[in-house]
């Protein structure tokens, strides 16, 4: 199987409390791979805590993109036409 090694990532789901020490190290062809703590798979922000808050303000702010282009479409349309 192959692999893009620029785009893999890797993030711990961990429902623990305590501090601990949370980096791990993980190789892919002696070459590191990036540990974050949210990721976005299939269009789901993912969370390190599996907290749905970075997923809600993600859904909210492509809703805010939606609505605002859809508001400005009726403003070009609107109004008397120039060509007769």
């Amino acid at each position: 199987m192959a692999f893009n090694e620029e785009k893999i990532k890797a993030i711990l789901f961990s429902k623990r409390k305590r501090k601990e020490a949370k980096d791990i190290k993980i190789y892919l062809n002696n070459l590191p791979i990036e540990q974050v703590t949210t990721m976005k798979n299939f269009g789901i922000v993912l969370e390190y805590k599996f907290k749905l808050r970075q997923n809600f303000s993600y859904a909210a702010d492509k809703c805010a993109k939606l609505i605002f282009s859809l508001s400005k479409s009726p403003k070009i349309l609107w109004g008397s036409n120039t060509k007769l």
